[in-house]
């Protein structure tokens, strides 16, 4: 089982320190150009700017692959689950139960992009369709994560590295926001298994 610390951990230092996504071989600098992959050529600063945020975690979910389902059922770039793709309206399934966490994508997908996306075989051939699914789950977790946003630019309790909005949003991502914000407020302590 992965810890959630460990999860947090790595999206804050994979996020926000440009130099540690290059020595990963992560494309993409801060400044939004093309990085080397060689370690050299990024910087240190805080990455919070949404569009390396977004280049950076479809990189890292999917290698950027819209089309990919992975052995767990999450889809596309950036790996969505039903349960967050209805929360953000982008998909409809009446009879879906976070109890059963499963992902069937037996519903109805929702996106207006691409002439229209109603199945799973549409969306994961419609990059726009993730796109505008990927901005309306950061709006939402900008949102939902606003009480830790205190903890911007102070010292993560893991990791050494500058707490940032890009990885606060990475930790929602990956943990949900409530635990991204649990982890912080702990200092740490907080740390379920995933």
């Amino acid at each position: 089982m992965i810890r959630l610390i460990t999860l947090i951990a790595i999206s804050l230092i994979t996020l926000n320190i440009s130099t540690y996504s290059f020595a990963q071989g992560l494309p993409g600098n801060a400044d939004g150009s093309a990085g080397s992959g060689t370690g050299t050529g990024g910087t240190t600063t805080d990455v919070c700017d949404l569009a390396d945020f977004k280049q950076k975690l479809g990189y890292s979910e999917s290698g950027g692959n819209y089309s990919i389902v992975n052995s767990l059922g999450y889809i596309g770039k950036y790996q969505f689950g039903e349960g967050t793709l209805h929360d953000v309206g982008g998909y409809n399934d009446s009879e879906y139960s976070c109890s059963q966490c499963y992902q069937d994508f037996s519903g109805q997908f929702t996106s207006t992009q691409c002439g229209g996306v109603t199945t799973l075989a549409g969306w994961l051939s419609c990059g726009p369709a993730q796109e505008e699914a990927f901005e309306q789950l950061v709006s939402r977790n900008i949102d939902l994560t606003s009480r830790c946003h205190s903890y911007i630019g102070q010292q993560a309790p893991v990791g050494g590295c500058t707490v940032s909005l890009g990885g606060i949003l990475g930790g929602a991502h990956l943990g949900g926001p409530n635990g991204v914000c649990k982890y912080l407020e702990s200092g740490g302590s907080y740390n379920p298994s995933d």
